[in-house]
């Protein structure tokens, strides 16, 4: 069976700066106090896995899913990568990432 095994999310939303998350086979349990992030993590796979809407990932317009914290003049971007594990496919490949990334000129007016 194929499975997420990591999901990588350069400033995107809440995330400032690179996070890596692991995701093991089976059960996977993300939990946090309310603004923590968690619902965030599933926008980022929703970014990475094709939703055309920022309206799906909560947010107004695409720039808006960039972690403006540590903004500097000019361009700005956000980057999430998922990697699936294809262990038990039987393939070449024993793994497959995913990878999308935003790029802007205009900061955000936040």
């Amino acid at each position: 069976m194929v499975h997420i095994k990591r999901v990588e999310l350069t400033n995107f939303k809440s995330f400032g700066g690179t996070t890596a998350i692991p995701l093991l086979p089976g059960f996977t349990v993300v939990s946090g106090p309310n603004g923590s992030g968690k619902s965030n993590i599933l926008d980022a796979l929703l970014f990475c896995l094709g939703l055309a809407s920022s309206k799906g990932m909560r947010a107004e317009r695409l720039p808006d899913l960039v972690n403006h914290d540590k903004e500097r003049r000019g361009t700005v971007e956000a980057s999430v990568t998922v990697t699936f594990d294809l262990s038990e496919v039987t393939s070449q490949e024993s793994q497959v990432s995913s990878h999308e990334q935003l790029i802007t000129n205009n900061p955000s007016t936040l």
